[in-house]
């Protein structure tokens, strides 16, 4: 029988004046994991700080840019609480954080142990 390939979320976004860099930065870590070897989850963080939780992982071949801007115009934004719930549909083996800016860390609405990033 096969091992059930780790599953590892992406987190990427956050503040908007550091928005692009963390996305892009974001986008260049779903693109060298290996997902041959794991299952790739991003996870987006809008400006406003919600989150954008795809239900699925990334397929293992395939051109990630194209998939990343298509995945990310039909997955809903959500409120971070319901983010999470989104998220942890499926166990999660690792948590990966690009997150950049100041306010990555916020109280209420967040999770506080899903606050994965300091502040810079």
């Amino acid at each position: 029988m096969r091992a059930k390939k780790p599953r590892v979320a992406v987190f990427f976004g956050g503040d908007a004046g550091s928005h692009d860099l963390s996305e892009e930065t974001g986008l260049w870590l779903c693109y060298f994991l290996p997902r041959s070897r794991y299952q790739v989850t991003p996870v987006r963080v809008t400006p406003e700080g919600r989150w954008q939780v795809p239900l699925g992982n990334l397929p293992e071949r395939g051109p990630i840019k194209k998939m990343l801007s298509n995945l990310f115009q039909v997955v809903p934004s959500v409120l971070p609480s319901r983010g999470v719930e989104r998220l942890l549909r499926r166990p999660v083996d690792a948590l990966a954080t690009v997150l950049r800016g100041r306010g990555t860390c916020y109280s209420g609405d967040w999770v506080s142990p899903l606050c994965l990033s300091a502040n810079e």
